[in-house]
């Protein structure tokens, strides 16, 4: 969005709003990671769900972590002094309970860039690879791809073919490495 303004693509009143939806979402996110509930005050309502009681004070965001749990159970005990729209809660409820798995694939989205950077040596031979079929094998040897990106990006080169390159890849420069000692 913040580029889509820049270049005129997107009117003030638009980013505005979104601006105001993005920092209300914020706001709430981290409300509702510092408040706090006692067991006496939340395990009646849990066990009226079927879920499991708390021992200890819990916060809502732990609460909202729970798959039968959603924003509007935790808006019953303790609701956000600005007014916000289903829209918003729905966004709260989702970055809370997908947090983990966003922050694990961002990580991974992060290695996987760093793996296709990874340049394949110059007359690298691609014989050289155990595993790779012919068909594959073919047609690294027409692309003369020079990184792992690249080979991935060929049509039928599979993730595992990159994978058994960038094995083959790091076995040889280990090899060279001790050459050099």
């Amino acid at each position: 969005m913040k580029k889509g303004f820049k270049i005129g693509l997107i009117g003030d009143n638009d980013y505005k709003k979104f601006e105001e939806k993005r920092s209300l979402i914020s706001e709430e996110l981290e409300r509702i990671g510092k408040t706090r509930l006692k067991p006496s005050v939340i395990n009646d309502a849990l066990a009226a769900i079927n879920a499991s009681p708390v021992s200890e004070d819990i916060s809502l965001e732990q609460l909202l972590k729970r798959p039968e749990i959603g924003y509007g159970f935790i808006k019953r005990f303790s609701p956000s002094e600005k007014a916000l729209t289903a829209d918003i809660e729905k966004q709260v409820e989702i970055q809370t309970k997908y947090s983990g798995y966003i922050t694990r694939q961002l990580e991974m989205a992060e290695k996987l860039k760093k793996i296709a950077a990874r340049k394949i040596p110059n007359g690298f031979d691609y014989t050289s690879v155990n595993g790779l079929s012919k068909e594959i094998l073919g047609k690294l040897q027409h692309v003369m791809p020079t990184d792992l990106g690249q080979a991935g990006r060929i049509p039928g080169v599979t993730p595992a073919a990159v994978s058994l390159l960038l094995i083959s890849i790091e076995k040889k420069r280990r090899h060279e490495d001790r050459k050099k000692i």
